[in-house]
């Protein structure tokens, strides 16, 4: 399996490293698993976008709030 890996170098902004520690503390995961699960839901997002489907949470209060990434 090793020989089926990618390595690849990052360069983060501050607020995008800020983000990344703090979802390895919530999700109690390495950089290499955060990394790739994020990967794989930005491409699931984008095919998602290009079927005219659209990603929204679903608050506490049973408000929906439409998901925009840019």
């Amino acid at each position: 399996m090793a020989n089926d890996l990618t390595r690849i170098t990052v360069n983060l902004v501050p607020r995008s490293a800020k983000a990344l520690e703090e979802a390895l503390a919530l999700a109690d995961v390495s950089q290499t698993d955060a990394v790739n699960e994020a990967v794989r839901l930005y491409r699931d997002y984008w095919q998602a976008r290009a079927n005219g489907r659209e990603l929204m949470w679903r608050n506490p209060d049973g408000s929906v709030e439409k998901i925009h990434i840019v």
